[in-house]
């Protein structure tokens, strides 16, 4: 039988929130889950939460979008890690990926994290995910940081996406314990490539500088870092459970350059 919610609270923050969580982390994980998620879904069993349930329930906080961000982002990523532990325990049958032509967000596909890398392009590495929540990170990252700047800017060009054991071992001056483009995937000791788990992206808007883009980031989504470059090259962006929202190298936007710092819709 399906566990309830309730139970996936229970587990997610004795087995995963307090472990591999700071405390500051922690506190805000379990006054969501005793807030938000458990009031809402705590009796119904997995197996009876639909799409439509969490998009309602979503929608219900829309008059507070970081706490709703961050709430449908701690009940997925519960859902995902828990239900695996479900799984290995009950010996239940493997999760089916999804295809990696599948939509994550309004715009992008998985694909387009996968296989935007140069390195990539050159070499066709295996560059696939091997855990479902690391798909969810990547749709999180898509829902709340990407599908919102596609919808204000237009267009986007990934640069650097998801990066598996083998690909990040053929670029040069990556970190992968830190920089979360191994999104959830497991190391040979089965612990997070990057312990603050979720997906980090590169990425520009085409014909609009990247300072923009980043200010209007830091300004309206609820990212975890935020790493910049220069105007004129692409910046790294991450979304994971933390939700640090912290930019880094990020210069201060002069006024009188045109820049379209508009709150979101």
């Amino acid at each position: 039988m399906a566990p309830t919610i309730s139970e996936l609270c229970d587990r997610y923050l004795s087995e995963h929130v307090a472990i591999h969580n700071k405390a500051s982390t922690a506190r805000d994980a379990q006054r969501i889950v005793e807030k938000r998620i458990r009031p809402a879904f705590g009796q119904k069993r997995v197996s009876d939460l639909t799409r439509s349930d969490i998009k309602k329930w979503h929608q219900n906080m829309k008059p507070m979008p970081h706490e709703a961000n961050r709430s449908l982002a701690y009940l997925s990523k519960m859902i995902i890690v828990q239900l695996q532990n479900f799984a290995q325990e009950m010996k239940l049958t493997p999760w089916v990926l999804p295809a990696i032509t599948d939509k994550c967000g309004s715009h992008l596909t998985y694909q387009h994290f996968i296989e935007c890398a140069e390195t990539w392009r050159r070499s066709r590495i295996d560059n696939v995910p091997k855990r479902p929540a690391t798909y969810v990170a990547m749709r999180d990252l898509c829902v709340n940081v990407l599908d919102p700047v596609i919808d204000h800017f237009g267009s986007i060009e990934l640069t650097y996406g998801f990066a598996s054991a083998a690909l990040s071992k053929s670029v040069q001056n990556v970190t992968p314990r830190g920089d979360q483009h191994a999104g959830c995937e497991l190391n040979r000791n089965g612990n997070p490539f990057c312990p603050r788990l979720g997906q980090g992206v590169d990425f520009r808007v085409p014909h609009i500088g990247s300072l923009e883009v980043a200010h209007w980031i830091n300004a309206n989504t609820p990212f975890d870092r935020l790493y910049f470059y220069a105007d004129d090259r692409p910046f790294h962006v991450s979304f994971g459970p933390d939700h640090s929202r912290l930019a880094w190298h990020l210069p201060k936007l002069v006024t009188g350059t045109g820049a379209r710092l508009n709150a979101m819709p």
